[in-house]
């Protein structure tokens, strides 16, 4: 029997007071046109309210009149669970007003409570969050008044501390596949990430809900049993949208389907057009940002497993193309591509010519187990105490995303900022020595972090390597605080670094100069 309906029967199952689950990273794999159609009957009928809304990641465009999240903006909305925001304006903008509720947890331990509920578990024990802004005894994840529900407790198991996260009940689960027969048995040969579709079918359908899939069209043939994603068993609708692929940012690029597999040329010159078009589109990167990779790509070692988050960090993958190391090291991205090269900007999440794919569930078990040698992630504020802030200032709302999942046991983390922010002028001389010709108007040093992103709390149970690399300077993070280990030609240890950090900082002995 045929499981295709139309879009206005299969959001008609959705009720009051209903856990709703969309499976989406950003842009990547986005249900659009369900959620468009679920936004039209909210307007036009005006007959849903108390809606929970569970995501592991965003599904917006850093664009309020984006088709996906125009629903957010409707008084049907109470509650939204997610690992990121700012790419959702509405849904940051409701929440500052103490509009809606809004939770923060990390992305990869939202994946894996989506594991959790699909084994019917009702509680995940996790030390990812420890000392970080989950944990209720450093932070709090309720991100305005009125988000005052109880999401995570810390516990105390055979003398270690754990904490333990309320697995989320789906009632429906909002799904984007690209190919399903009549059994609605669903394949994702177009999409760039499966991201966590089939534990949140697993999940909805063990919660007696039920499961919606938008594909693109019927499977033109017999597909391999390896190739299917959500067995039909798991779907209860599909619908079909053709004109699917034309409301995707990026627009289909077969070579991050995995469709085509770009030679290693061809890799090279996208990593270089890529570059300059995110350069081009963020003016702000510029030199500092070129200085910052240029010192952490000469860190890369053969055989390396590197995650390179969004932001200034974008541009290591650039300098790993000038230092020939990009076929020596595997690049690797939480939405789950390995090898290849993730995209960067509003592509964020896909990758092009990856090896391979895996679930972000399976993704997050790797970086939750110490499989990353190196990371390399922006930040917003570091302090004193080893603590680093990547996800919230004053009022301004981001979320986490995977950085907590990444950072807590990666090898080797690099923290990529510049010194300073809002407005800094900087220039190299023809003798490479660094002159500031205007300072910026925010610190990146501080006396306390407004949020816990990172902590040296939990370094001597991983054993990692931290360090900051900005344009000025390069420290460690040691037992006894910041060390300054390499300082830029023309700058003034004092004037420029330590006179500009609000507590003590180290500098070694054999301070040595950053060669770029």
């Amino acid at each position: 029997m045929s499981k295709v309906t139309s879009l206005e029967k299969a959001i008609s199952v959705i009720k009051s007071g209903d856990n709703i689950g969309i499976n989406s990273f950003f842009t990547i794999a986005n249900p659009i046109n369900l959620l468009e159609k679920l936004n039209e009957r909210i307007q036009h009928k005006h007959d849903l309210k108390d809606l929970s809304v569970y995501m592991t990641a965003p599904m917006g465009n850093w664009d309020e009149n984006f088709a996906a999240e125009r629903f957010l903006a409707t008084d049907a909305v109470k509650k939204i669970v997610c690992g990121h925001y700012s790419s959702m304006p509405t849904a940051c903008r409701r929440i500052a007003a103490n509009e809606i509720e809004g939770y923060n947890l990390p992305m990869g331990i939202l994946s894996h409570l989506f594991r959790a509920a699909a084994q019917g578990e009702r509680i995940l024990f996790s030390k990812i969050g420890l000392n970080l802004f989950p944990d209720p005894s450093v932070g709090k994840y309720g991100l305005n008044d009125i988000s005052n529900e109880v999401l995570v407790e810390k516990v105390k198991m055979r003398g270690e501390d754990f904490l333990a996260y309320k697995v989320p009940q789906l009632d429906v689960a909002i799904i984007r596949g690209t190919y399903s027969d009549v059994n609605g048995n669903i394949s994702f040969e177009k999409e760039y990430s499966v991201v966590d579709a089939l534990s949140m079918a697993q999940a909805t359908k063990l919660n007696g809900g039920t499961v919606i899939v938008q594909v693109e069209k019927m499977a033109p043939g017999h597909r391999r049993p390896w190739d299917i994603v959500i067995p039909g068993m798991l779907v209860d609708m599909v619908v079909l949208c053709p004109d699917q692929e034309s409301k995707t940012n990026p627009e289909y690029d077969s070579r991050m389907s995995g469709d085509v597999k770009p030679t290693a040329e061809q890799l090279i010159n996208y990593v270089i057009e890529n570059t300059k078009k995110l350069n081009s589109e963020n003016k702000g990167r510029g030199l500092g940002a070129e200085i910052i990779c240029k010192r952490a790509a000469q860190c890369l070692r053969p055989g390396d497993n590197v995650n390179i988050g969004i932001g200034v960090g974008e541009g290591v993958a650039f300098q790993a193309v000038q230092n020939g190391m990009l076929d020596k090291i595997t690049l690797l991205v939480e939405s789950g591509g390995i090898g290849g090269v993730p995209v960067g900007g509003k592509g964020f999440g896909a990758t092009i010519g990856a090896d391979s794919y895996l679930s972000m569930t399976q993704m997050f078990d790797f970086y939750h187990g110490g499989g990353i040698d190196k990371t390399f992630v922006g930040c917003m504020e570091v302090d004193e105490k080893g603590r680093v802030n990547a996800h919230g200032l004053k009022d301004k709302i981001v979320g986490i995303g995977g950085f907590a999942d990444i950072t807590q046991n990666a090898r080797n983390i690099y923290f990529c900022t510049t010194f300073t922010s809002g407005g800094l002028e900087i220039c190299l001389d023809e003798d490479k020595n660094l002159k500031i010709i205007k300072e910026g108007k925010n610190t990146k040093f501080v006396k306390k972090v407004q949020e816990v992103s990172f902590s040296a709390a939990n370094c001597d149970l991983t054993k990692q390597k931290v360090y900051v690399v900005t344009e000025r300077c390069l420290f460690k993070l040691e037992s006894d605080g910041w060390h300054v280990l390499e300082i830029m030609r023309g700058v003034d240890l004092n004037k420029d670094i330590l006179d500009k950090i609000p507590f003590k900082v180290h500098v070694e002995k054999d301070l040595k100069f950053m060669e770029i």
